[in-house]
C-alpha cells in the first residue's frame, strides 16, 4: 500500500492533470495520514471523501465521480476568472457596504474535520510570517471575487465564499506604517472544497486549529506595526470562528 501510494503521489507532482482523491474507510481519519510512514507524503491536506465498507467498490467509485462532477464546474470557473484577470488592472479603492474605501480583500479559508474547524494560513511575501491569502482590490471586480481568486493563486484552494457581511480589519505594511496609516481590508470566510498546488508554491499553505493559527500569526509580531497586525489578525480569526460556531458561515 505504501509503495503504491508513493508512486501515485510522485505522479501527482509531475503530471499536472493527475489527481488523487483519498477515500477514508472507518476507522481511518484524515489526521491518520499525518503519522507514521504516510506523513512524508503530505496527503492529509488533499480533499478526500468518507466511505463505508458497505459501499463496495462500485459505490465508492460513484461517490468519487459525483464529488468530482459537483466541484469541477466551480473549479474551472475560478481558474478561468483568475487567468482572465488583466495584469494591467488599475489598483483602486472600492467601497464596502458601509461606504468606506477598501484597499484589499482577504479569504479566511476553513474546513471541518469532524467537530473541529481548521484554518488555512500562508507565508507572507518575504516568507517570515504567516497570513491569510489576500490581494489588492481592483476596479470593477467584486471584493469577494478578489478574495476567492487570491485564495486560488496563493493558497491553492477553491470553495464557497460567504459574500455578505465580511469582517473588516486594519493592516499595516511598511509603507503605510511610515505614513502613519493602515490598509483597510475586508475578510471573507471561504469554505474549502478542493485543494491543489498553488500558483505561488513558496507560500507553503498549512492547516491549523484556531489556537495553532493564532500561535502562527503571533510569530515575529511582537512590536510596532507587527504587533498591531497580530492583534487585528487574532480578532478576525476569532470572529470567523465565532460565526462558524454559531453556524452563521
Amino acid at each position: 500500500m505504501l509503495q503504491e501510494t508513493t508512486i501515485l503521489n510522485w505522479r501527482r507532482f509531475y503530471e499536472r492533470d493527475f489527481v488523487i482523491i483519498p477515500v477514508y474507510l472507518p476507522p481511518i481519519q484524515p489526521s491518520d495520514l499525518n503519522a507514521g510512514l504516510f506523513a512524508a507524503l503530505d496527503l492529509a491536506k488533499l480533499h478526500g471523501l468518507k466511505g463505508s465498507r458497505e459501499d463496495g467498490v462500485s459505490g465508492i467509485v460513484t461517490k468519487v465521480v459525483d464529488s468530482f462532477e459537483a466541484h469541477h464546474a466551480m473549479i474551472q470557473e475560478t481558474q478561468n476568472q483568475l487567468e482572465s484577470r488583466l495584469s494591467t488592472m488599475e489598483a483602486v479603492k472600492p467601497v464596502n457596504q458601509s461606504g468606506e474605501s477598501v484597499d484589499q480583500a482577504a479569504a479566511i479559508c476553513y474546513k471541518q474535520e469532524g467537530d473541529q474547524t481548521k484554518f488555512l494560513l500562508i507565508h507572507t511575501s518575504n516568507g517570515k510570517r504567516w497570513i491569510f491569502p489576500k490581494g489588492w482590490a481592483h476596479k470593477e471586480e467584486p471584493l469577494w471575487l478578489t478574495a476567492q481568486l487570491d485564495a486560488r493563486k496563493e493558497a491553492g484552494v477553491a470553495g464557497d465564499v460567504r459574500r455578505e457581511d465580511p469582517i473588516p480589519f486594519q493592516f499595516k505594511d511598511e509603507q503605510t506604517f511610515r505614513e502613519k496609516k493602515s490598509l483597510n481590508v475586508v475578510a471573507f470566510p471561504l469554505k474549502v472544497v478542493s485543494e491543489f498546488e498553488p500558483d505561488q508554491e513558496w507560500r507553503d499553505p498549512g492547516w491549523c486549529t484556531l489556537e495553532e493559527a493564532k500561535h502562527q500569526l503571533s510569530i515575529k509580531r511582537v512590536k510596532g506595526r507587527h504587533l498591531h497586525n497580530r492583534k487585528e489578525l487574532h480578532r478576525v480569526i476569532d470572529e470567523a470562528h465565532k460565526r462558524l460556531s454559531s453556524r452563521q458561515v
